[in-house]
This record gives structure tokens, C-alpha cells and sequence, in this order.
């Protein structure tokens, strides 16, 4: 049978872009890094008490990261040395909820553009819904990819006529 790709752990990949589409996140507001909306997007995750400590192991490469910058409200200058320690570990974006600050300071949006890394504001929109939402696309993504490889399948192997009939009647059933 197809080697299924959620069997292989494959994440689908979208950009930041593709995220940006979603009707979710039409609250964000670009304000830096727009040549990385092409950065791609394997997670979303929401940056809390983190920075408190320093501690941002628990955050991989191309992240989205969701923040109320809460562990910054009475000093805005850990903004950058979170934002610095985050961009080292290569995450995909950085949007803030506007909860503490309606804007960022000038060196974070500088800091962001020379990496271009896509730094966002936000409001209105639980971040729970952006978790959601994003897991839904890439949900989505991975049946498109995999109803991709079945087609592949069908069109690029020679394969017994059961076989052929068994992969159709799944894609049927699919759309």
C-alpha cells in the first residue's frame, strides 16, 4: 500500500505568508521583516514566563511565536534579548497582542528588519484561536500532500490493477 505520510512524521510546511491568509490573523499588523514571509512555519507556540528565566530551549527553528511580552511590561528593554535569543534559535515570526505595549521600541523593530525576521502586532484574537488555526492549516496542508502522493502514485508506478482501483476508491472518499 502508499507509505502514508502522516506514518512518517512528516509536518507539512507552510510560510509565513500562507498563515498570514487565514482569516484569523487578520488582525496583524506588519512592522518589520517583510522579506521573511517566506520563512516557513512548522509551529506556533506562546512565549509566557520563558523569558522570565531566560530559558527559550523550549523553543524550536521555525516557530511562530505568540506573546503578550507580559514578562517585559515594567522593563521593554528585554524585548531585544528575548527577540536576539529567539532569532538564534531560528524561529519563522514574532507577534505580540497589544495587552502592554501598543508599540515596540525602535531597536527591536531594527533588530527585526536586519534579520528579517517578520515582527507582528495583534489584537482582538485569542492566541489560543492562532494555536488552533495554525494546527488546522497544517492539518489541511498534510491531507493536500497526501492526496498529492497518492496521485503520484497512480500516475508514476506500475502497479496491479486492485492496487489501482484500492488507491481510488480511498481518494473518493478523501474529497
Amino acid at each position: 500500500m502508499i507509505e502514508n505520510i502522516k506514518e512518517r512524521g512528516v509536518v507539512p510546511m507552510l510560510q509565513v505568508r500562507e498563515v498570514l491568509q487565514s482569516p484569523t490573523f487578520q488582525n496583524f499588523r506588519l512592522l518589520a521583516g517583510r522579506q521573511g514571509l517566506e520563512h516557513e512555519v512548522r509551529s506556533v507556540s506562546i512565549l509566557d514566563y520563558e523569558a522570565v528565566f531566560d530559558d527559550f530551549s523550549d523553543f524550536s527553528a521555525d516557530t511562530l511565536v505568540l506573546t503578550s511580552l507580559f514578562f517585559a511590561r515594567e522593563d521593554p528593554d528585554r524585548i531585544l534579548a528575548a527577540l536576539k535569543a529567539l532569532s538564534a534559535r531560528n524561529i519563522a515570526g514574532f507577534a505580540v497582542k497589544t495587552v502592554f505595549f501598543q508599540e515596540l521600541p525602535e531597536q527591536v523593530l531594527t533588530f527585526a528588519e536586519a534579520q528579517s525576521l517578520p515582527l507582528f502586532l495583534f489584537r482582538d484574537t485569542y492566541m489560543e484561536d492562532l494555536v488552533v488555526n495554525v494546527n488546522d492549516l497544517m492539518k489541511l496542508k498534510q491531507n493536500y500532500l497526501l492526496l498529492e502522493e497518492k496521485i503520484d502514485f497512480l500516475f508514476y508506478n506500475d502497479k496491479p490493477v486492485a492496487l489501482v482501483e484500492s488507491t481510488v476508491r480511498e481518494l473518493n472518499t478523501a474529497v
